[in-house]
């Protein structure tokens, strides 16, 4: 068994940039990650904000080296770029094969709606990016929380 990693990578989506080819595409890469997420042991998190993946993925070495090829390898992404591997003692979102939040409602969970603020997803430091998403997904209460957990 492999030891416990975490990998935190960003990439640009190669989607077109209408509404519908977005929510289809993103439907289609949230059911064959879970289910493929789930029988590798992996769990996760996937933002996508302004023509951007970012991702946090958990579990065993060598399936997150395989996931990690597979999404190098997808068409749908270009320029993945990994922001932070390293070991972890426990994971962070355990229940999840692959939740989704959608970059909207995470800037409105974080700095409220309504007050002009913008907040740059690629500016976020890496060690910053997990326990916010973890915060954002099991705090109770959180505004609109059932819309940014897109379920399978």
């Amino acid at each position: 068994m492999s030891s416990l990693q975490t990998v935190l990578y960003q990439s640009r989506a190669t989607l077109l940039p209408d509404a519908e080819v977005i929510g289809g595409a993103l439907d289609d890469i949230l059911a064959g990650a879970r289910a493929r997420n789930a029988s590798d042991r992996i769990s996760g998190v996937l933002v996508y904000a302004d023509g951007m993946f970012f991702q946090l993925l958990e579990g065993p070495a060598d399936a997150l080296q395989a996931t990690m090829g597979r999404i190098a390898a997808d068409r749908r992404h270009k320029g993945v770029r990994v922001l932070r591997h390293a070991p972890a003692d426990a994971r962070m979102f355990p229940d999840w094969p692959l939740a989704c939040v959608s970059a909207a409602n995470l800037r409105e969970s974080v700095m409220g709606s309504g007050n002009g603020a913008s907040m740059d997803l690629e500016r976020l430091p890496a060690d910053v990016f997990a326990p916010l998403l973890r915060a954002i997904l099991t705090a109770p209460g959180v505004p609109n929380l059932a819309t940014m957990l897109r379920s399978a």
